[in-house]
């Protein structure tokens, strides 16, 4: 199980991360980027807590299909000390609809992850998102709720929620599964 955070689920520290972990969440998933020049201001603050805390922890980018992006996201997962296999691949959210040549600038995003850390990064996306799209190689992180299982067959990830509940936290919080146990998300780590 896990979840993914962004600035406005509140102030974190290292002992909130722990928590989390001890609840049964063995990774998160926490926003760093969105278009081309916005960093969420608690992202760096949460990777890195979340990290320590010992999570598996990744970071995400909200796509707009504008210049700079892949840029932009670089240069947050570069602050953070990302490395390929010891944190979670990078994603990318991609939730608007009509971006124009959406495809094309999806791969090209999806081409600069994977050149410049040697992993095929994650999609996130909800099933209608998806249609039409023709993109190169990418873990997919589906997000679809109120349903037993996803509608999509070649999950990693999934979002079922965005109404989840943490004992000791007040709101609610998206949650994730892996399509596998903790110990297949760490040798998926291993080899992704």
């Amino acid at each position: 199980m896990g979840l993914d955070i962004y600035h406005g689920d509140g102030e974190f520290t290292l002992r909130d991360f722990q928590k989390f972990k001890k609840s049964g969440h063995s990774f998160i998933f926490v926003k760093g980027t969105e278009g081309a020049i916005y960093t969420d201001p608690k992202g760096e603050s949460n990777f890195k807590l979340a990290f320590k805390a010992g999570m598996l922890v990744g970071a995400y980018h909200f796509f707009k299909g504008v210049d700079g992006e892949e840029e932009n996201f670089i240069k947050f997962l570069s602050n953070v000390g990302y490395e390929a296999h010891k944190h979670l691949p990078p994603v990318i959210d991609y939730e608007v609809h009509g971006i124009e040549d959406v495809n094309a600038k999806l791969t090209k995003f999806i081409l600069a992850l994977k050149n410049k850390y040697k992993v095929s990064p994650i999609l996130y996306a909800s099933p209608s998102i998806l249609e039409g799209l023709n993109l190169p190689y990418y873990h997919l992180w589906i997000a679809e709720y109120e349903v037993q299982k996803p509608s999509v067959s070649n999950w990693a990830f999934w979002q079922y929620t965005d109404l989840g509940k943490i004992p000791g936290y007040e709101g609610n919080f998206d949650l994730d599964r892996f399509y596998g146990s903790e110990q297949v998300l760490v040798e998926w780590l291993r080899t992704n």
